[in-house]
């Protein structure tokens, strides 16, 4: 093992042999099977920089870990399988920050240690595992990564231009995915408050599934995930009510466990759940549908626009005591007398609050929050 009593820099060809301390690499047949690299934990932080160069070259196993931080270019130039640089393993343990960029090299595995990874993929990683720390992972161009496993942490991933992923799990963390064009095939967002933005993608009839995830790492957290389609301008139907496909005409998108949304430039309809949701219905004459007393409970609408946008509460029972399924019926800013199925509405504190009385005793069973003063009507509902 290497070891790393100073600020290092060395270059990977395939053919130079390089030295670490008392430790000489060398290569046989353009292959290096094994450089671990140990920077002493009782000494100073210690700066590693490795460049891979050339191409037809292989390695084993890269480690480095102890106290260092550690930087890894690529500039290899082989474009086939048959001269494309391959690394079995890449390991990344040490107590510092961690960036990586291999925009054109193969690696079939890379895993990180607990503090923080920042790996950008060009090409193709059959697996990524980065453990705890808040880290970032982007996949470019064309790249591809099989798996990947980012652990705890405040995690995000990016993928841009046609760069696709296949199975992603995000443990705990406020984690943050803009998926692109190449999609992905399953993701799982895992504990706490989680956010996914995503793009029309290449394949229209390609399918997406992805889990906001449930639980809270901490009693001072929360639950509440993400799903955001500002990029489409089709009309959309988003369910948040359980699991559901949003069809966009550009890639098919199963979503569940998620408690708020970003709709699109189009018609949109969004549906809530029973959970507490905060809806933004994007540009569009949107409708905002809320179909049990439950599913209103608590929910606010980010930007409700008067004349074209609608709330439809006509799927609730108004009358709860009664048989049949009855309408509300909007009185305005009037207070409740005791009726049941009355909706009205007040401003207090900048917003517009909507109160609903299904049992006729005078007090709102809900309330439902416009984050801004709209002086409402009853054409601004569907009842």
């Amino acid at each position: 093992m290497g070891t790393i009593n100073s600020n290092i820099s060395r270059t990977l060809n395939g053919s130079t042999q390089f030295s670490v301390g008392e430790e000489t690499y060398q290569w046989f047949d353009r292959w290096l099977d094994n450089m671990s690299l140990w920077a002493p934990t009782d000494a100073p932080m210690r700066t590693v920089s490795l460049s891979l160069t050339g191409n037809s070259w292989g390695a084993g196993v890269i480690r480095i870990s102890g106290n260092a931080n550690v930087t890894i270019t690529d500039s290899t130039n082989g474009a086939t399988d048959d001269n494309r640089v391959y690394i079995s393993y890449l390991a990344l343990g040490t107590n510092g920050t961690s960036t990586v960029n291999l925009k054109n090299a193969e690696v079939e595995t890379l895993v990180g240690g607990g503090n923080t990874e920042n790996v950008t993929i060009g090409y193709w990683a059959s697996y990524i595992g980065l453990n705890r720390g808040n880290d970032s992972v982007s996949v470019v161009g064309n790249g591809e990564v099989g798996t990947m496993d980012l652990g705890r942490g405040a995690d995000k991933l990016t993928t841009t231009g046609n760069a696709w992923v296949g199975a992603v799990y995000m443990a705990r963390g406020n984690d943050t995915v803009t998926l692109g064009a190449g999609g992905a095939d399953y993701i799982s967002l895992g504990r706490d408050a989680d956010t996914i933005k995503f793009a029309a993608l290449t394949d229209k009839g390609q399918h997406v599934t992805v889990d906001g995830g449930e639980g809270v790492s901490e009693t001072t957290d929360k639950d509440i995930d993400t799903v955001d389609f500002s990029a489409f301008s089709s009309a959309l139907t988003i369910d948040l009510d359980g699991q559901s496909t949003v069809k966009t005409g550009a890639g098919n998108f199963h979503i569940r466990n998620f408690e708020n949304v970003i709709g699109g430039s189009g018609k949109d309809t969004i549906i809530a759940s029973a959970d507490v949701n905060v809806l933004k219905g994007g540009g569009g004459a949107d409708t905002f549908v809320f179909e049990t007393v439950a599913a209103v409970k608590g929910d606010k609408i980010l930007d409700f626009t008067q004349g074209s946008d609608k709330i439809n509460l006509s799927a609730i029972d108004a009358n709860a005591s009664a048989a049949g399924s009855a309408a509300f019926k909007f009185i305005g800013t009037a207070a409740f007398s005791d009726v049941a199925g009355q909706l009205r509405y007040l401003q207090k504190n900048g917003d517009t609050l909507i109160q609903g009385d299904v049992n006729g005793d005078g007090t709102a069973d809900f309330t439902l929050t416009i984050d801004a003063l709209v002086t409402l009507k009853s054409t601004d509902f569907i009842l």
